[in-house]
């Protein structure tokens, strides 16, 4: 795989400088969050050093090996022309969502089901950022009742995409509203009808992202196949469109942020002594593999 390592070109997209250093914070912030054990040095290497492209796809093989088992697509269209059939599972980044967060997350759902696995850059704010990587601390209570609110807004979006009814007053949003770089390029790749969806996975701000694109597809009637998939949220109980067949959502008993954003309607696990990071090294990290699993929690 060594050989047809490619990455995408970003000549014509320069950051000025306050780009560049949100960026390399957001990596930083993002190698704290996720961990990047998983990742050999020649594989962090070929990642943006900063956010990177939001809507670049991340292709990660499980286990580390000798060649790297990392490559970096500059969109969705490239994934897909690049005939990666058999990759059947799908990841979606929060923290600073960088080609580094997507790279790790990917790492870890490839690790925990021995499949290749893609992940979608997202490519989030540096103040998104900072609140994920500190877990929803005391000091950032006022800005999670924030995000409460902006999260409902986008659940009222995705509820209007898939014509749903929701309680209390609608916001009516433009429809463009939903093409932003990494929800285009999850409709992209969900709703190529040829290709098998067994596995979605979100973490944090991710699932929203996540949300929104399954509603596109579903409302353009090209989601059937992505709305059989197994799809498990971490860090970030969130509302799904009708039509999602099967959905498991955690969060940890020590995350604050996520206890905040939750709303009481939507189902999920509480992972007992589990915080908002995936970095196994950090004490009471989020195990993908003990959810998949199905050990711990309690559901509400």
């Amino acid at each position: 795989m060594a050989d047809d390592i490619t990455l995408p070109s970003r000549s014509s997209t320069l950051p000025g400088p306050v780009e560049t250093m949100a960026g390399l914070r957001n990596s930083a912030l993002d190698a704290t969050l996720y961990g990047i054990a998983g990742l050999t040095a020649v594989e962090r290497g070929l990642l943006a050093p900063g956010t990177g492209t939001p809507g670049a796809v991340v292709l990660a093989k499980p286990g580390r090996e000798e060649a790297p088992g990392v490559r970096v697509f500059a969109d969705a269209r490239a994934f897909l022309d690049a005939a990666h059939g058999a990759v059947t599972q799908f990841a979606v980044p929060g923290g600073g969502g960088s080609e580094l967060a997507a790279a790790a997350l990917a790492r870890h759902v490839a690790d925990a089901t021995g499949h290749p696995t893609a992940a979608v850059v997202p490519g989030y704010g540096r103040q998104d950022a900072v609140a994920e990587a500190l877990g929803g601390a005391v000091l950032f209570a006022p800005m999670a009742r924030l995000r409460t609110a902006l999260g409902t807004l986008a659940r009222q979006t995705v509820a209007q995409a898939a014509g749903q009814r929701m309680p209390g007053r609608r916001v009516r949003l433009r429809d463009d509203v939903l093409t932003a770089p990494a929800i285009a390029a999850l409709v992209t790749i969900l709703g190529d009808q040829s290709r098998r969806v067994d596995l979605l996975v979100a973490h944090a701000q991710g699932a929203l992202t996540l949300s929104a694109a399954l509603a596109r597809v579903m409302r353009e009637r090209r989601g059937a196949r992505a709305a059989d998939a197994q799809i498990v949220t971490l860090a970030a109980p969130t509302a799904f469109p009708v039509g999602v067949r099967w959905l498991h959502q955690v969060r940890g008993a020590l995350d604050p942020l996520a206890a905040l954003n939750a709303e009481s309607e939507v189902a999920h696990d509480i992972l007992p002594m589990v915080g908002h990071h995936m970095n196994p090294a950090i004490p009471g990290y989020l195990s993908l593999r003990r959810v998949l699993d199905g050990l711990g929690g309690s559901t509400r």
